[in-house]
């Protein structure tokens, strides 16, 4: 994982004004000076743009899908839990119960996802695909935030980068499944492609800047002992 973020070092440190002498109060990992999602994301595809065509045919191609197992499987994504998101990955021992220093850390970091997501969902005001087609079916609920870009895919990416670290073991298997996560956002209707694209921007830009922060690193290096522990692999060196 380490690799993955430094691609994005550059580009977050560009965002991030320089720290001072403290860090941010109360939970968050996150700098003082906070991520801008309405800054580095960009706008969304126009409303009569070809993207935006290309956008919703996805979702509409989905649409065909109602009622089988992606389906099914989108419909349990839409649970932000990672050990549901991930447990088919790292298996049994992955639980709340047993990891209660690793649902702390992603208490924390999901807060600080929605803390860049919600101003740009505000800022931007993209609608969700069926206000823009009524004849498209969500597999939830239609959540009445805006669709750009995606909390989900946002905090899943995040996951599966946070956890690839974790376990690099399991690396290709957490990120292939921190993909499907995002994309069953598309095949729920929840989302556009281009929001869930936008959303793993956002998780990928919290987990570096996150590592600024001496609590997230001491946090993390605990939470990985418990995973480790957990799924039975060697001690982190």
């Amino acid at each position: 994982m380490a690799r993955s973020r430094a691609a994005l070092a550059a580009l977050v440190m560009l965002m991030l004004a320089p720290a001072g002498t403290g860090w941010a109060e109360g939970a968050s990992y996150l700098p003082k000076v906070k991520l801008d999602g309405a800054v580095f994301l960009g706008p969304p595809p126009a409303a009569d743009s070809p993207r935006q065509q290309s956008d919703l045919a996805t979702v509409r191609a989905w649409q065909a899908e109602k009622d089988g197992s992606r389906w099914r499987q989108a419909q349990s994504d839409d649970n932000i839990s990672p050990f549901t998101a991930f447990g088919s990955v790292l298996g049994p021992q992955f639980t709340p119960e047993r990891l209660p220093k690793t649902k702390a850390l992603f208490e924390v970091l999901f807060d600080d996802v929605k803390s860049v997501t919600a101003p740009a969902k505000v800022a931007f005001g993209r609608p969700r695909p069926p206000l823009v087609d009524k004849g498209i079916k969500t597999c939830q609920p239609l959540e009445q935030t805006a669709s750009y870009p995606s909390g989900h895919a946002a905090r899943g990416w995040m996951m599966a980068l946070v956890l690839s670290e974790m376990a690099p073991e399991r690396a290709n298997a957490l990120l292939a499944r921190g993909r499907d996560y995002g994309e069953s956002r598309v095949v729920c209707a929840e989302h556009f492609p281009s929001d869930v694209e936008a959303g793993r921007l956002v998780g990928a830009a919290v987990a570096t800047a996150a590592e600024r922060d001496p609590r997230f690193r001491q946090d993390f290096a605990e939470a990985r002992a418990e995973v480790r522990a957990a799924l039975g692999l060697p001690a982190a060196p």
